[in-house]
């Protein structure tokens, strides 16, 4: 597959203060700028995935997500002609052309306090 290239998924730098302002986030127009995770100030989620399709991190302090590593969980921004074309999310590939990506199969990343 020519044109292809894959890049780590980037970390949103705005720190949200509450999961329903997630809800506000256009995924589509997430995707295109290359991120994979946000991070929520709250330590109040107990849940193990995410109701989104991108990552949620509580500490943000943990940055290991932003690097493609072997036996790690793949968030990866794929570009076609240096356009993106999918973003891979714990795994799961997103097709960004698609707008109703209802996967949410995503990582809520408690990280070291």
């Amino acid at each position: 597959m020519n044109g292809f290239t894959a890049e780590p998924g980037k970390t949103y730098p705005q720190i949200f203060i509450s999961e329903n302002e997630l809800n506000n986030i256009n995924v589509i127009e997430f995707f295109k700028s290359g991120y994979t995770n946000v991070i929520l100030n709250s330590s109040s989620l107990e849940k193990e995935f995410s109701p989104f399709p991108f990552n949620i991190i509580l500490n943000e302090k943990q940055n290991d997500l932003n690097q493609i590593k072997v036996e790690s969980v793949p968030n990866l921004i794929i570009r076609k002609d240096e356009k993106v074309r999918y973003a891979v999310v714990n795994g799961f590939l997103f097709d960004i052309e698609i707008a109703d990506n209802k996967t949410c199969n995503a990582l809520v990343i408690k990280g070291i306090k």
